[in-house]
């Protein structure tokens, strides 16, 4: 639908209380209609669908949100919320400012988000960054080919006023920011704009080096911006003071985590020298994703306009070279290299101090949640332009003279660039499970999130996905992104065989939980026939739902555990491997499937003791009882209600006045947040466990139902904290009542347990110990390390003893699991 043309207040009244403010002139009218519009938030449409008596009101919608929107009551689309946007600046309710527009022209070069609780999006970050470029040009002036002096002299003023958000002008950065003068001096200074709002947590300087190639009144006016420094060209790798130096074109500018995710890429991966970023086009679309040299020495950037966010592009990877237009390097390594090798083409000198680095033990790392845009093609002189077809010939021949040896290794020309990207990476290990892990939410989640990075720390490749929905989830995706899993989503992905197709050779297959396993299976042995299926069953679900059935009398949850107990052991069957979390499962299990005694491995979970940010406070400073749990999980729903209704009324007599039973976790619904009261309180998701288990006096797991490990009991166990629980809640982990918890069961023996272990000091100081050591001995990442070997090991011989054996599993509807 197209506007209609606007009338300004004189013409009509609008409806509502915008009929008492101010008209707008028509001037006035028309640029803020031109801002809003360019925002790409205001979509008309959907505004005179949320708020149909402005189609009565005679007034053409945009004009009727610029002036009644500054009430806050009006949004002008999906992707922005002026309430929310009031929320956070409430002066704006002083002023009567449209909240949209003040976002406009103070949020984006600001890099706020439009909505602070929203999910900050790559594609959201990147586009702030951009429309943040495009303000400050046209501010200036600066649009045309010739910005006027009158412009850089109003822009080097502006930025030689404010105070940077970033950290700038310590004596002892951590990183030193170097950009070349070269080129357009407007497109470095809308730069210095961008790192001036940049937050990041690192210490900076910003060097500006090669003044010499600007007009000398030009050069003169950066030494105006105190916040910068100025270095000539020959004398820059002696004056750089921090221990990272990133390199940064004038022609590009930075987005949201930008040297965040760049500079902790090198915690990340301990062995990397060199890290770059993704990098954009102006458009938005993908300029290099990492780069690749060919076998015979030419350079190619990869994924070259390309969607962004295309999964092959997302994840974290060594690369053969990242471009100079944005990349991070050690200082020693940038010192001992010298620098660029300026003997090399200027087409290959990021390619060959890529491969130095190398050469000198260290790895190359594209890292896509770091992100920038380049405003044009040419970076540090990286792309030569200009070029006739000879010269580049004789370029590319240079290269490959010099780097001879190591291009060899670089396989046949005719591979895919898909296979090039990954030349670094280890053989593929494919993951499916119901959804992207989120560890801080759930033990399974946490489970399942350990032993991908554990694959990963053993060299694999690994290959994620989601199904059935195969969506992408937001943090959580991303997290695994930027350790270097590759998430295989929707739009691109949404099938098995559309991920053969991407991911062709596969040795073995990771699948979590009946559920998934049960519907992929024939899908997973069609596409890959030579793969092995690791099949984790996270707990034996059917096991969970006969206890809950048993509590309920419920028939109908009964016959479920017994079709689900089918499932679960046919795929047992098949599995080339299949982990269960204790050996009660075990030998629940080997009691139907003997024929599985050698391809059954226990392995309960793998866990990294906590960094503590403060020491552990002493019993005497702790009052609470906790709880901990995932609310979508019925054992837990259960168990909250127990403590609430059976367990609190009985301890709460004999406890503190300010004792209080802490509900926590992630999914409370109404009924979950309905128990609150009289001392109980529903905490909901709670992003750092430390302060909460800190308030613990005692750690309490009723569990009435369940199966499998369970990780709420260690990870209240390795914070320290004393618990009781329930022999649900103990099963099959090793633990030994009255050494490393009390275990009760009832309500009288619970409370019992509870009391005895709140009052007793020498009983709490005992089991506080023994508890963080039975974690340390029992769930160390070594152990967690040694038992994904084994995973693959066992995978490997069943399928050789199969294929000796001459047999094979069926694949067909005989073997289908619904």
């Amino acid at each position: 639908m197209q506007p209609q043309k606007r009338k300004t207040g004189n013409d009509r009244a609008l409806s509502g209380t915008a009929a008492a403010e101010a008209p707008l002139s028509e001037g006035e009218s028309s640029s803020l209609a031109d801002l809003v519009l360019a925002s790409r938030f205001f979509k008309e449409s959907w505004y005179l669908r949320s708020y149909p008596e402005v189609g009565t009101s005679g007034f053409d919608p945009l004009e009727h949100f610029l002036r009644r929107g500054a009430s806050g009551d009006f949004d002008p689309g999906p992707l922005f919320s002026s309430k929310k946007y009031m929320e956070a600046h409430p002066e704006l309710r002083e002023t009567g400012e449209n909240p949209l527009l003040h976002y406009l022209r103070f949020g984006i070069p600001r890099d706020r988000l439009a909505d602070p609780d929203a999910f900050d999006s790559d594609l959201s970050a990147r586009q702030r960054a951009r429309d943040a470029g495009g303000m400050f040009m046209r501010r200036f002036g600066f649009v045309s080919d010739e910005a006027g002096k009158v412009g850089l002299v109003d822009a080097v003023n502006y930025l030689a006023e404010i105070e940077p958000v970033l950290l700038v002008g310590t004596e002892s950065p951590d990183v030193s920011i170097v950009m070349q003068a070269g080129g357009r001096m407007e497109e470095l200074l809308s730069l210095l704009d961008s790192l001036a709002w940049h937050e990041t947590r690192w210490r900076c300087e910003i060097v500006v080096t090669d003044t010499a190639l600007l007009p000398q009144e030009r050069a003169f006016l950066l030494t105006r911006i105190p916040w910068i420094r100025t270095v000539c060209g020959s004398a820059v790798n002696d004056d750089l003071r921090g221990e990272y130096i990133v390199l940064l074109s004038g022609t590009t500018r930075v987005v949201t985590r930008w040297l965040d995710e760049l500079i902790g890429s090198f915690s990340l991966f301990p062995a990397a020298g060199i890290v770059g970023p993704r990098i954009l086009r102006n458009d938005l679309s993908l300029q290099q994703a990492g780069g690749i040299v060919l076998s015979g020495g030419a350079v190619r950037r990869y994924g070259f306009g390309k969607a962004p966010d295309h999964p092959r592009f997302s994840y974290a990877r060594q690369t053969d070279f990242v471009s100079a237009a944005s990349l991070a390097i050690r200082r020693n390594l940038w010192s001992r290299l010298g620098g660029f090798d300026t003997a090399v083409p200027v087409s290959h000198r990021a390619a060959d101090l890529a491969f130095r680095a190398r050469k000198a033990g260290f790895e190359v790392w594209y890292q896509p949640v770091s992100q920038v845009i380049a405003c044009d093609e040419e970076t540090f002189g990286e792309q030569a332009t200009g070029k006739d077809e000879e010269t580049e010939r004789a370029d590319i021949a240079a290269f490959h003279d010099r780097w001879r040896s190591v291009l060899r290794r670089h396989g046949d020309p005719a591979t895919s660039a898909i296979e090039k990207a990954n030349r670094y990476s280890g053989k593929p290990l494919v993951v499916f499970d119901r959804t992207t892990p989120a560890p801080d939410r759930d033990a399974g989640s946490h489970l399942a999130a350990s032993l991908i990075h554990a694959y990963m720390q053993l060299g694999r490749r690994v290959v994620f996905t989601p199904p059935p929905n195969y969506k992408s989830r937001d943090y959580y995706t991303r997290d695994l992104q930027r350790l270097g899993v590759e998430c295989l989503h929707k739009p691109h992905f949404g099938s098995v065989a559309e991920i053969a197709e991407y991911v062709k050779s596969v040795d073995h297959v990771l699948v979590f939980r009946v559920n998934v396993l049960g519907p992929l299976y024939d899908d997973i042995r069609a596409a890959w026939p030579d793969a092995r299926i690791i099949y984790n069953t996270v707990d034996l679900h059917h096991l969970r739902e006969a206890r809950q059935a048993e509590i309920a009398q419920d028939e109908a949850l009964s016959r479920k555990a017994a079709e689900t107990e089918e499932k679960e052991l046919s795929l047992i069957r098949k599995a080339d491997c299949t982990v269960v979390l204790s050996e009660t499962e075990r030998e629940l299990v080997l009691r139907s499937v003997p024929e599985a005694a050698d391809s059954l491995v226990v392995f309960p979970y793998i866990f990294e003791m906590p960094e503590r940010k403060n020491p552990p406070p002493l019993m005497s400073a702790r009052r609470d009882i906790v709880f901990l749990g995932g609310y979508m999980h019925m054992p837990n729903i259960d168990a909250a209600h127990f403590l609430k209704e059976k367990i609190w009324p009985r301890l709460r007599p004999h406890l503190p006045a300010d004792a209080r039973l802490l509900l926590v976790g992630a999914d409370a619904g109404p009924e979950i947040y309905a128990l609150s009261g009289d001392g109980v309180e529903v905490t909901g998701f709670v992003a750092d466990l430390e302060p909460v288990f800190d308030s613990a006096r005692v750690f309490v797991a009723p569990l009435r139902f369940g199966a499998g490990i369970k990780g709420k009991v260690i990870h209240a166990l390795a914070h320290g904290v004393p618990s009781v629980v329930s022999p649900i809640a103990a099963e099959g982990m090793g633990l030994v009542d009255e050494r490393d918890l009390l275990v009760a069961e009832g309500e009288g023996a619970f409370c019992e347990a509870v009391l005895r272990l709140y009052g007793d000091e020498v009983l709490w100081e005992e089991l506080h110990g023994n508890g963080l050591s039975f974690v340390e001995r029992n769930y160390s990442w070594e152990n967690g390390l040694d038992r994904c070997r084994t995973l693959l090991e066992v995978a490997d011989r069943t399928a050789m003893r199969r294929k000796a054996a001459g047999s094979s599993v069926k694949v067909g509807k005989s073997a289908a699991m619904d």
